[in-house]
């Protein structure tokens, strides 16, 4: 035979017309963070013209290696690249082509 669990401990520590306000805290504080990120983001994790212009220099460089066959300087220049941009979906696809 299971013993009972007595469940008497197991209550709210806030009033019940209070759990629907603090809630209603709670999303509207979430939902200001998740706002404040989404503005800030882009410029968080914005590329400078010159890492822009760095990236594009380095896969020009490495589809023309690409062409002409020269697999080593293709990757040097992908590696290149990614540092600078790391994790792009493109580039990283472009790294695994070899």
């Amino acid at each position: 035979m299971k013993p009972r669990m007595d469940l008497a401990h197991h209550r709210f520590q806030i009033a019940p017309q209070n759990i629907t306000s603090h809630m209603k805290q709670i999303i509207n504080s979430i939902t200001l963070a998740l706002v404040v990120y989404s503005l800030l983001r882009p410029r968080l994790f914005a590329q400078t013209p010159e890492e822009m212009t760095a990236v594009q220099t380095a896969e020009l460089a490495a589809r023309k290696a690409f062409a002409e066959k020269a697999y080593p300087a293709f990757l040097t220049q992908m590696i290149a690249a990614n540092a600078v941009q790391p994790d792009h979906p493109r580039l990283v696809y472009k790294l695994g082509t070899l």
